[in-house]
């Protein structure tokens, strides 16, 4: 959903139309007789149990073990994720999975790190020396952006991946000020030093 989220949030702030649903709440169905130039959809991996989209492109965020009281078992949940990518012109992928690493093949891809990976010679987002990195060039200053969490670092990595072309400056205001979607890590209050999250 965060994810989802702000790539929806880069594309507006690049001054761009775009439909937000899917599995973060508004069906898509929703958006069927109006016009967007962009749509960014969540899909579950039930939705992906069917065939597969045409997507320009695909982002996974991570594969553990979830939802195996719908799947037959932890393969038949690969096996659903996988699938985004088979129809992707483009795909992004958190490198620091091995799994999901593994999907790339000689796919069109973009890696994202919460480490060093200046070395490889995919397209890739990462983070050195406490900055946030697109291929070479210095883009965001982690200790300004607003998310709290690694994961939501990876997140955020994994948005801009999948829109290269929208201006540092987009994506420094996006990163600077969205502090996430209500309830996930939401600041609530600090109290005595102390910070409450919901």
């Amino acid at each position: 959903t965060t994810t989802s989220t702000l790539v929806s949030l880069l594309l507006q702030e690049y001054g761009k139309s775009t439909f937000l649903g899917g599995n973060i709440g508004v069906p898509i169905i929703s958006a069927i007789n109006k016009m967007y130039e962009y749509y960014v959809c969540e899909l579950s991996s039930f939705q992906l149990m069917d065939p597969s989209p045409t997507l320009d492109v695909a982002i996974i965020t991570s594969i553990t073990e979830n939802h195996l009281d719908y799947h037959t078992d932890m393969n038949e949940y690969i096996t659903a994720k996988k699938s985004i990518l088979q129809n992707a012109k483009r795909c992004v992928l958190p490198y620091d999975s091995q799994l999901i690493r593994s999907f790339a093949g000689g796919k069109n891809v973009t890696f994202v790190s919460l480490n060093d990976i200046s070395h490889i010679k995919s397209d890739k987002i990462y983070i050195k020396g406490g900055y946030i990195f697109k291929n070479d060039t210095q883009l965001l200053d982690v200790s300004r952006v607003l998310l709290r969490g690694k994961f939501n670092l990876l997140n955020l990595m994994l948005a801009i991946g999948a829109m290269p072309y929208i201006d540092d400056e987009a994506i420094q205001r996006v990163a600077y000020s969205f502090c996430g979607v209500p309830h996930r890590m939401e600041l609530v209050r600090e109290i005595d030093g102390i910070s409450f999250y919901n």
